[in-house]
């Protein structure tokens, strides 16, 4: 009963407050006390490695790299909340019967210099959550039968930057193939809130791209993400008009699994409808600690209190601040500040 939320919810939201914004006060009140030792937990240490989605469909694995900036990390809502589309990579080949373990790189801010600069050493990306470079990923938590790499739009505002993408990523695919790992590169996606020169020069970027890796025999195809999203769909686009909404990625992942299929001679199996299940958002400190790595998704069917549990454990005060703070008014009338 909604009435029943009352006298709960502004304790929720209070104690809520409390871990993600320490500078507010909160009464000492017993219940919210509680209710902060039932939420928060010990922040994990960071970690380096890749955030991993598998999917056990009883054949071969299929392992998949999927590096680049924060479009691979699946940023949006500020980047409070994260959706990489290699998870619904993973789900849809899971579906179509491959077993795959799908690793995902995604250097939220950094640019093309940045990422062929480090090849070996580390990354701190904007949301100061480290990565490995692509070549001490590839060598320390492959092996790999495919490598995704899209990269680029941080370079774009800058001229200069610009014009080393094509040389900068030519060379990251070219880590990838001297390590025997084929690559699949896919292009800057258009950027609906900038304007006409914006996508002049995402387009002659694209064209040069293009150029750069028919050349190169390893890069088996170069992908535009517009094949799977529409610049003009909002329901595609985060509200910053730079990022992909959660539904954005998932259309993102699925498009790709199509690719990756057609690659690997099983075109036939994708599946008509999306194998998605909506989970819940992954939290920038699970991204930090890479604590979904031990999500899998499985082909066969789950019970409803056992889905349940599965997206429960990807929710973080961060998320449900967020979802209490938007839906307040609709659960009950009482005003909500914001606390930024």
């Amino acid at each position: 009963q909604v009435s029943d939320c009352r006298p709960v919810l502004p304790r929720v939201m209070a104690a809520v407050a409390v871990a993600r914004f320490p500078t507010v006060a909160v009464p000492a009140d017993a219940h919210v006390r509680h209710t902060m030792q039932r939420l928060v937990k010990r922040p994990s240490p960071a970690s380096e490695k890749p955030l991993v989605f598998t999917a056990d469909a009883g054949s071969k694995v299929y392992r998949i790299l999927c590096y680049g900036d924060s479009l691979t990390a699946g940023w949006y809502c500020n980047g409070y909340l994260f959706e990489p589309y290699g998870r619904v990579l993973a789900e849809e080949l899971g579906a179509a019967g491959v077993s795959c373990r799908i690793s995902v790189c995604g250097l939220n801010g950094r640019t093309c210099d940045e990422m062929a600069a480090r090849m070996d050493g580390t990354l701190v990306d904007v949301a100061d959550i480290p990565w490995k470079g692509l070549t001490r990923t590839m060598r320390e938590d492959g092996p790999f039968d495919l490598a995704i790499v899209m990269a680029g739009t941080n370079d774009l505002p800058d001229t200069e930057r610009r014009s080393r993408v094509p040389g900068n990523l030519r060379r990251i695919h070219a880590a990838c193939h001297a390590l025997g790992v084929p690559t699949l590169a896919v292009e800057p996606p258009p950027v609906p809130r900038m304007g006409n020169a914006w996508e002049v020069n995402r387009l002659d970027l694209v064209k040069k791209l293009r150029v750069t890796m028919k050349a190169l025999p390893n890069t088996l195809s170069c992908i535009d993400p517009c094949r799977f999203l529409s610049a003009s769909d909002g329901q595609l686009w985060d509200a910053d008009g730079l990022h992909f909404s959660q539904l954005g990625s998932c259309a993102l992942g699925r498009g790709l699994a199509k690719v990756t299929l057609k690659l690997a001679g099983f075109s036939e199996r994708m599946c008509a409808e999306p194998a998605r299940r909506m989970s819940g958002p992954i939290s920038r400190q699970q991204l930090r600690s890479k604590l979904v790595m031990s999500q899998q998704y499985n082909s066969a069917p789950q019970d409803d209190e056992e889905a349940d549990e599965d997206d429960a454990e990807l929710l973080d005060l961060g998320a449900m601040f967020d979802f209490v703070a938007e839906n307040a008014k609709r659960l009950i009338p009482f005003r909500v500040f914001s606390l930024d």
